[in-house]
């Protein structure tokens, strides 16, 4: 998807004036990918903690 996105804004020229090069686009949206799915990880599982009742502290 950001692949797709990215390809539409080069070839609408909107990145000519960046000095991008299509290998650093390429990076770039790689490197994205990599941040945004540390992001969004799944946590693992803990075990939940029985409350401990009055009495036991």
């Amino acid at each position: 998807m950001l692949n797709n996105i990215l390809r539409a804004k080069w070839q609408d020229n909107q990145l000519v004036d960046s000095g991008l090069t299509r290998e650093e686009m390429s990076q770039i949206a790689q490197i994205f990918v990599d941040v945004w799915q540390q992001f969004h990880h799944k946590r693992i599982a803990y075990p939940k903690l029985k409350a401990s009742s009055p009495a036991q502290n």
